[in-house]
């Protein structure tokens, strides 16, 4: 493997969060040479040691104290050592996210409406370090569309747990203040892997008619029994529904008071 005397990342895109260049051979006296708008974080065997900022920097033990600690833990001595450099991007990026959600069970029949949902977040790594550990030790993420599509999951997983915990009457009162609820609890997670959101904007919740129409009826009773006269209709459409229908209607005039 041929000695690096020079590492830069130079071809940023402008959706890149993250570059890997694997398994360096590095010296002290290589340059790592960071932009502005980037971080480069040095990583071994899993883990996440020393971070420079923006400049051009000589490797020195000084200025790269943790590894040089751990690599002679390993009594790996002299000039030369082996290592990856994860440059990050501290540039904010916008994320897309959306998918369809269930509301929690509500009434006898424990009705639930699926919800369809869109939106975005605006993001920026704010700990490099406990990004690079997440993603690249734990999660092992290579490239940045692998880090796009964690935080696309990720986030779309916190909107289906929120719109789980609440009943289609409540989602369709309280639709804002449940997204709003989402976009904090997004907040706080995501700090926890190294990220900070900046903003995270629903532009569109989807409720079904049929969902709109029991939330604003009666409650739970008007909407069963809707849901009983359109089970009634379908079955008596079908073949042998006659009876089936004839039944289901007596069992509702048994049931009402």
């Amino acid at each position: 493997m041929p000695l690096i005397e020079k590492v830069a990342w130079d071809y940023a895109g402008p959706e890149d969060i993250a570059y890997r260049f694997p398994k360096l051979n590095l010296k002290y006296g290589s340059q790592v040479i960071v932009k502005e708008n980037q971080w480069a974080v040095f990583f071994r065997d899993g883990k996440a040691y020393d971070v420079f900022g923006p400049g051009r920097h000589t490797i020195t033990s000084n200025n790269i104290p943790l590894l040089t600690a751990a690599l002679q833990k390993l009594k790996l001595i002299g000039d030369i050592f082996e290592c990856e450099v994860i440059y990050v991007s501290n540039s904010q990026f916008r994320g897309n996210f959306g998918g369809n959600a269930y509301s929690a069970p509500s009434g006898d029949l424990k009705y639930q409406a699926e919800l369809g949902f869109f939106g975005y977040t605006l993001y920026k790594v704010e700990e490099p370090k406990l990004f690079v550990t997440e993603f690249f030790g734990n999660r092992g993420a290579s490239t940045s569309r692998d880090i796009e599509n964690y935080i696309r999951g990720f986030i779309n997983e916190r909107v289906i747990d929120e719109f789980g915990e609440h009943d289609i009457f409540e989602l369709v009162k309280k639709v804002d203040e449940t997204t709003d609820k989402v976009g904090l609890k997004i907040g706080n997670e995501a700090a926890r892997i190294g990220l900070k959101v900046i903003d995270c904007v629903f532009e569109g919740v989807k409720i079904p008619e049929e969902a709109r129409r029991f939330a604003s009826g009666m409650g739970s009773q008007a909407m069963t029994m809707q849901y009983m006269k359109e089970t009634a209709a379908e079955l008596k459409n079908s073949q042998g529904g006659g009876a089936a229908a004839a039944g289901l209607g007596a069992g509702i005039g048994l049931t009402m008071p």
